[in-house]
């Protein structure tokens, strides 16, 4: 490791950030798949590979945070020392990391282990990191990109109390208490689930108005009127994948504007 002039805490700037390698040796499945074992031993031969003990000081570093508080906290640990430090409020776990990397103001290289896998250098650094994150935390200056986090969950907050409050007692009450709710799914998602759940579901309904169907009672099948209990039965959407029935929707839309004079069923 090579020494640079240290940097103050609140900047979360890294002016030597090493180079860096994420993979690790012979980890061919991710670390959910794998066996607890293997993520344990690849990140010990990573490290033995490529950062032998007699050429390299092995520091492990981890952060925290803590969701209540908006606070965040980081620790690092050497078989020499040990310490950890609050980050501030409205940290976020990058800015404990990075903190952590450089609170002694070194060059490093990096290497990512997987964490929760029993290397007591990374476990060690995580109670440091939990540490952190209950001491009192500092008072930092909001830089642009980090006030973008507080704002966004104040909004996403008010959002969610507005839509519980609407919904309650509805048929669509889930559709904003259970994940992934409305107001964090993509727009089209989010009408063909509202229309589904709560059985405004019928598609004729809409394209007829528009003078794009003859009835509102027009569908592909030619037998049945088109709504969400209908999509997995319609005939005219069997060449299309059947696991997402939200997919369906939008198809059978498209499809209903597409031929509104013709029944395929």
């Amino acid at each position: 490791m090579t020494r640079h002039a240290s940097i103050r805490f609140y900047s979360f700037v890294a002016i030597a950030l090493p180079s860096k390698q994420l993979d690790l040796i012979h980890m061919i499945s991710n670390k959910v798949e794998a066996i607890p074992d293997k993520p344990k031993s690849c990140a010990l031969e990573t490290i033995k590979q490529r950062y032998p003990a007699n050429e390299w000081f092995h520091t492990y570093t981890d952060d925290t945070y803590l969701p209540e508080t908006n606070g965040a906290g980081v620790g690092w640990f050497f078989r020499l020392f040990e310490d950890s430090l609050a980050v501030g409020e409205n940290a976020t776990n990058y800015d404990g990391e990075v903190s952590a990397i450089i609170s002694y103001g070194w060059t490093v290289a990096l290497q990512r282990d997987p964490s929760h896998v029993r290397i007591q250098g990374n476990e060690k650094a995580d109670q440091k990191a939990k540490q952190g994150v209950e001491s009192s935390q500092l008072e930092v200056t909001l830089t642009l990109r980090r006030a973008k986090s507080p704002i966004f969950t104040y909004i996403d907050k008010c959002s969610a109390m507005i839509q519980k409050t609407k919904s309650f007692g509805k048929s669509w009450e889930t559709q904003v208490t259970v994940e992934p709710t409305l107001r964090h799914q993509k727009r089209a998602e989010a009408v063909a689930c509202f229309r589904l759940t709560n059985g405004d579901d019928f598609l004729g309904v809409y394209i007829h108005p528009l003078g794009l169907a003859a009835d509102e009672a027009f569908s592909l099948s030619g037998h049945a009127r088109m709504n969400g209990d209908h999509l997995l039965q319609c005939t005219g959407l069997d060449e299309y994948p059947n696991d997402n029935v939200v997919s369906w929707y939008w198809e059978a839309d498209h499809q209903m504007v597409k031929k509104p004079s013709t029944s395929i069923g």
